[in-house]
C-alpha cells in the first residue's frame, strides 16, 4: 500500500486521494445527554434528538442502550446534513485548480478534486469523547439496572445538579463503576460497541460531490470545545470539564497501568475507523532515566501495533514543569507538547487545553 498520512495521522492513498480531515466532529458523549433526556438538550430544553423515552420507565439496561444508539445514530446523521451543504459550496467556490493536476483521477473525471475528481474521495467523521461516554454507560449498567445501588431518577437528579450537594452519589460512580481503559471486557465492550454504531452509521452516507464519509479518531481541539455544551455525564464528568479525547481514557480513570491502556484501545476493533485513531499518553522523566524503563518503553510502542492501536503519541514531562511554564511563559517558549496527533508549543495553547495536558496522568512503566 503506498499511503501516507494527511494532516496529523489520518490515511490516504499518496497520489491520487483528496480525503478531507477533521470535517466533521461527533460529540459521542452528547447521545448519553440526550437519551437521559427523551431527545431533549438538558440546558436548552430544546428538542434536538427523537423523543426515545423517559429513562425512568425503562426497565431494561438493553432499553437505556437502544436509546443511546438511537441518539447517537441521529447526531452523525445531523451533522453530515450541514457538513453536506459545506462541501458543495467549497466545491463550487473555491476549486483547486494547481492541486487537482496533481492529483490522480481529477484529469481523466474532468473534476475539479473539491467536486470530487479524484479517485479516491473521503470526507471525515471525528469521534469525540469515546470514553466519557463508555464510562457513562458503563455506570448506568452496573450501578442502575445490575447491583441497583443508584435509581435512574436520583442519577438524573445529579446530574441536573451537576454533582452539587451529591457527594456520596457521585463517590460511589467513581469507585464502584468500571472504566475503560483498564483492560476490563465490561467497559472495553462497550467502549467497542459504541465505536461500532457511530462508525458504521458514518460509513451509510455519501455527500453530493460523491465522497464518501469514513470514521476516525482526532479530537483535535473539540474535547475542549464541547465541553460547556455538554451536560454533566454518569462518569462524574461536571458541565463544562472537558471531555475525553480521542481514543484516550478518561483522565484518571486508567489505574492499571499503560499496558493495560493499550489492550483496552486494541478492544475497540478500529477496522471501523479508518481515519485514523489518535491516543496520546504521558510519563514521567524520572520513570525513563534507568536503560531497563527505557527498553520497555521500546516494547510497549512495538506491541502497541500489534494489538490494534493506529496512533501513539509520547509526552515524556512532568506536570511541575508545565506548571512553571503557565506561571513563566516566557522562560519556556520552546516546550512542545503532544496535543492530540499533533505537537504544539505550550505557552501558545489557551489555558483549558494546557489545564487538560497537565491533567493528564503520568503512568508508570
Amino acid at each position: 500500500w503506498d499511503y501516507a498520512p494527511v494532516g496529523c495521522l489520518e490515511n490516504t492513498l499518496a497520489g491520487d486521494d483528496r480525503s478531507g480531515t477533521v470535517d466533521v466532529n461527533l460529540n459521542i458523549a452528547k447521545a448519553i445527554e440526550l437519551a437521559l433526556n427523551d431527545g431533549r438538550d438538558m440546558q436548552t430544553g430544546k428538542q434536538i434528538g427523537p423523543r426515545t423515552g423517559d429513562p425512568r420507565a425503562f426497565t431494561t439496561f438493553e432499553q437505556f442502550f437502544d436509546a443511546c444508539k438511537t441518539q447517537l445514530r441521529h447526531l452523525v446523521d445531523w451533522i453530515i446534513r450541514v457538513n453536506n451543504i459545506a462541501d458543495a459550496g467549497r466545491a463550487r467556490w473555491e476549486p483547486c485548480a494547481y492541486l487537482s493536476a496533481l492529483v490522480g483521477g481529477c484529469l481523466e473525471a474532468g473534476k475539479d478534486a473539491a467536486a470530487g475528481g479524484a479517485r479516491h474521495n473521503y470526507l471525515t467523521v471525528e469521534g469525540v469523547a469515546l470514553a466519557t461516554a463508555a464510562d457513562s454507560i458503563a455506570a448506568v449498567k452496573k450501578l442502575v439496572y445490575e447491583t441497583q445501588r443508584i435509581s435512574m431518577s436520583d442519577l438524573l437528579a445529579a446530574l441536573n445538579a451537576n454533582f452539587e450537594g451529591k457527594e456520596n452519589l457521585r463517590q460511589m460512580l467513581i469507585t464502584k463503576a468500571p472504566k475503560y481503559g483498564n483492560d476490563d471486557p465490561y467497559a472495553d465492550d462497550l467502549a467497542r460497541e459504541i465505536s461500532r454504531v457511530w462508525t458504521e452509521q458514518a460509513f451509510t452516507h455519501t455527500a453530493p460531490t460523491g465522497k464518501r464519509y469514513r470514521g476516525g479518531y482526532l479530537s483535535w481541539n473539540y474535547w475542549i470545545a464541547y465541553a460547556p455544551t455538554t451536560a454533566a455525564t454518569p462518569d462524574v464528568r461536571k458541565r463544562g470539564q472537558y471531555l475525553s479525547n480521542a481514543v484516550c481514557p478518561v483522565n484518571g480513570a486508567d489505574r492499571k497501568g499503560p499496558t493495560a491502556v493499550i489492550k483496552s484501545v486494541g478492544h475497540l476493533d478500529l477496522q471501523t475507523a479508518p481515519n485514523g485513531a489518535s491516543h496520546t499518553i504521558s510519563f514521567s522523566p524520572a520513570m525513563l532515566r534507568e536503560p531497563e524503563n527505557q527498553q520497555k518503553l521500546m516494547a510497549l510502542l512495538r506491541a502497541y501495533g500489534k494489538v490494534g492501536g493506529t496512533a501513539l503519541q509520547i509526552n515524556v514531562i512532568d506536570a511541575n514543569t508545565l506548571r512553571e511554564a503557565q506561571k513563566h511563559p516566557d522562560e519556556y517558549r520552546n516546550l512542545l507538547v503532544r496535543v492530540t496527533g499533533y505537537n504544539a508549543y505550550f505557552v501558545g495553547l489557551g489555558k483549558e487545553i494546557q489545564d487538560e495536558i497537565i491533567a493528564r496522568e503520568s503512568h508508570r512503566i
